[in-house]
């Protein structure tokens, strides 16, 4: 056999190639679109206010890019929220206490309320200058995304296999190389779910964010969610069309630049799943030359940080340290005492503004909407958990209808409303039972993705042992299949719980065309306050309606939620 002689004469000197010219075209078009896109968030106000949004197709591209832009800084926000505070929570017992109790409250107060909140102090922070309203709005679609993705971490770092521990400790990583090693590889599979659906969940949002509303003028920025609610108050159905086409095509775009290279690069650490997910993006990059040899040169620069040996530490820690016992107790009465002062400001507030028949009557409607809440979440479990794991199992499955769930979970579920309507008024249906499936319409995703997640996460070496068994489908559900998916189960109820109470304040009073069709719950009660402009009755609502999620989560989901991960922790 001939050897090819490899040597000055036969080697490749060329410095680029082709693919080359492709990938750096696309990175320059890509910094450069957004550089610009911020730059122009940076405007007179005066200058946006005096701007009509279009309906003329030609518009929508850069609309689109400019819900885009901010969609993305949202999703990075919320993943530098998610990768702080989730992780604080999984180590810190203390932090724990304090952090989860606080998601529940944020997820279920309404993401109109932190816009109204919030628009008024970064206005006035960034006087005359449309970044106020940039920042709300990206604010806003924060809320949006960052609760469900923080769960999700904080769950799957608190469910992680003692052998990972063991292992960190036998080859003496620290912290921070355990963190990027081993938690955030085996935490990946999940919360690149959850970005996915965070992601998607915000294009129902995008038009209140970017509709900022006040009593004596409203802002208007440029985007898809503008232009859908100028569309929507002309009533032009084709416009709304072109919008729906438009996110469509973003989806599309955002699932092939950023989801499928991440799940290229987690299918290095699914053994189960080999290397079949493939990116056509990272493939075209391994093809390059020096745009590949760049990442390696980063690659090395970052494994020489990360493999740095840390220092010694010191025997001695300080003598006045104190017992574990005492400093739980000391945490213990400043959680009570805050409790306390705050409830009693809270009580103090209403007294003068409202009365107990007033109060008991907000937990009645609470009581009602929870009813609603817990029968549509039953349904959608009942639907949702033996698809996800049909999907979870097929090898190809994922690949196909993922982009299909995330097209169906970006869908604004508040288009749908006004159909509602007509069909309850036209039937004469009752709107106590029939506006109940909106409420979870656009929440139920959680679920589904939830479980796909888990589902993917099982094992392969459990599943060669249910097969060597010769179980049959119940028993396999029963032994392998639940115990499995039950804390990303867990995680996707509880999420889709507090969008579920969210999105009952929309469900639940829902006006088109002069015509209104009102439910008798606390979602109607909060949006019937804020129409009156009574701030008092509002804030009492969205109190009461946070005392129901935090009560439920602290007194149901967090005891069971504690018990699968004791039990069922692989």
């Amino acid at each position: 056999m001939r050897l090819r002689r490899f040597d000055n004469n036969t080697a490749d000197l060329t410095i680029f190639n082709s693919w080359d010219i492709i990938i750096s075209c696309l990175i320059i078009v890509i910094f450069a679109s957004a550089a610009w896109s911020i730059t122009q968030m940076n405007l007179p106000l005066e200058k946006i206010q005096s701007q009509v949004i279009s309906l003329d197709i030609s518009y929508l591209p850069l609309y689109t890019f400019r819900s885009i832009i901010r969609m993305l800084l949202g999703l990075i926000l919320s993943l530098w929220f998610t990768l702080t505070f989730g992780t604080w929570a999984a180590r810190s017992f203390r932090a724990e206490r304090i952090i989860i109790p606080l998601i529940d409250i944020c997820q279920s107060v309404p993401i109109l309320g932190f816009l109204t909140l919030f628009s008024w102090g970064l206005l006035m922070l960034f006087p005359g200058s449309v970044l106020g309203a940039e920042c709300a709005a990206i604010f806003a679609i924060f809320t949006s995304q960052v609760w469900n993705m923080t769960l999700s971490f904080y769950q799957s770092l608190k469910s992680m296999p003692e052998e990972y521990n063991e292992l960190c400790s036998i080859y003496h990583l620290t912290p921070w190389q355990k963190f990027l090693r081993v938690e955030i590889p085996h935490a990946m599979p999940s919360l690149s779910m959850n970005m996915m659906l965070s992601l998607s969940a915000s294009w129902f949002f995008v038009v209140a964010s970017e509709v900022i509303n006040f009593q004596v003028y409203s802002i208007k920025l440029p985007g898809i969610g503008s232009y859908i609610q100028q569309a929507d108050d002309a009533g032009n159905l084709y416009a709304i069309g072109y919008a729906l086409l438009a996110m469509l095509f973003a989806i599309i775009l955002s699932n092939q630049l950023i989801f499928n290279p991440i799940f290229h690069w987690i299918s290095r650490y699914q053994n189960q799943q080999g290397q079949e997910y493939r990116s056509w993006l990272v493939t075209a990059c391994s093809k390059t030359k020096w745009v590949k040899s760049l990442f390696q040169s980063l690659s090395k620069i970052y494994i020489s940080i990360l493999n740095k040996k840390p220092k010694k530490q010191l025997d001695k820690i300080g003598n006045s340290k104190l017992n574990p016992d005492a400093i739980n107790r000391i945490w213990a009465f400043i959680e009570i005492t805050l409790v306390t002062i705050l409830g009693s400001l809270t009580v103090y507030g209403f007294m003068f503004t409202t009365n107990i028949n007033e109060v008991v009557t907000v937990f009645y409607f609470g009581f009602l909407t929870l009813m609603r809440i817990i029968t549509m979440l039953s349904i959608s479990i009942i639907i949702w958990v033996p698809v996800g794991v049909w999907i979870g199992l097929k090898k190809q499955a994922p690949k196909i209808c993922l982009p299909i769930i995330q097209v169906l979970a970006a869908f604004p579920v508040n288009l749908i409303y006004p159909l509602m309507t007509l069909l309850i008024i036209k039937y004469q249906l009752d709107p106590e039972i029939w506006v109940s499936p909106l409420i979870i319409l656009g929440t139920q995703w959680y679920i589904l993705f939830n479980v796909i997640a888990g589902t993917m996460s099982i094992p392969k070496d459990l599943k060669i042992a249910t097969q060597s068994l010769q179980l049959t489908t119940l028993a396999k559900w029963q032994s392998l299949i639940l115990p499995a998916i039950a804390p990303d189960l867990l995680t996707g109820i509880i999420t889709a719980a507090g969008g579920a109470w969210n999105a009952s304040i929309v469900a639940e009073y829902i006006t088109w065309n002069g015509k209104t069709i009102v439910a008798t719950g606390i979602g109607s009660y909060i949006t019937e306050a804020t129409y009156n402009n009574a701030y008092n009755f509002q804030a009492l609502g969205i109190i009461v309606m946070c005392i129901y999620v935090v009560a439920i989560n602290r007194f149901f989901w967090a005891p069971l939620y504690q018990y699968t991960q004791n039990r069922f922790k692989i």
